[in-house]
C-alpha cells in the first residue's frame, strides 16, 4: 500500500467513525457552523480559489525563481488554513462524546487551559486528541 492509499484510508475511517457517532454533530462539522460572518464569504472556498489560481500561474511559463515564490505562498498559506485543523480536530472531539465547537482548539476545551493559534499548536493538539480516541495514526499524519 502506498502513502496516498494509507493517508485516504486513514482519512476516511476518521470521519465514517465520528458520522457513527453523532451524525448531527458530524455534519455541523462539515458544514463549518461558524456563527456571525459576512453573507458568501467562505474560507475555504476562498482559499480553494486561490490555490488552483496559483497553480495556473505556475504552470504558465514563468521565471524559475517566480516560480519558487509562488510555490513557498502556496505552502505557507495552506499550512495556515484553518479548516484543515478545525475539521479533523472537530472530528476527533465527536469522538470523545463532545459537541461541534466553532473553535476546537479552545483554551477551555483543555487540560491546560491555553488558546493556541500556531500550526504547530493545533497539530499537537490533534495528537493529543489522536492518542484519547486511540486513533494515533491520525496523529501521526
Amino acid at each position: 500500500m502506498d502513502f496516498d492509499d494509507t493517508y485516504s484510508d486513514i482519512i476516511n475511517d476518521l470521519f465514517i467513525k465520528a458520522k457513527e457517532k453523532d451524525e448531527f454533530e458530524f455534519c455541523c462539522t462539515l458544514l463549518r457552523i461558524r456563527g456571525n460572518e459576512s453573507a458568501g464569504w467562505d474560507s475555504l472556498e476562498e482559499s480553494y480559489s486561490l490555490i488552483t489560481n496559483i497553480l495556473s500561474i505556475i504552470s504558465a511559463p514563468i521565471d524559475n525563481l517566480f516560480r519558487v515564490r509562488l510555490l513557498l505562498l502556496l505552502y505557507c498559506h495552506i499550512t495556515e488554513m484553518n479548516d484543515f485543523y478545525n475539521i479533523v480536530a472537530n472530528l476527533l472531539w465527536i469522538l470523545l462524546g463532545e459537541r461541534y465547537h466553532i473553535n476546537p482548539f479552545y483554551y477551555k476545551l483543555y487540560e491546560n487551559r491555553r488558546t493556541i493559534y500556531s500550526p504547530e499548536s493545533k497539530v499537537d493538539r490533534i495528537i493529543e486528541l489522536s492518542v484519547r480516541v486511540r486513533l494515533t495514526e491520525v496523529g501521526d499524519l
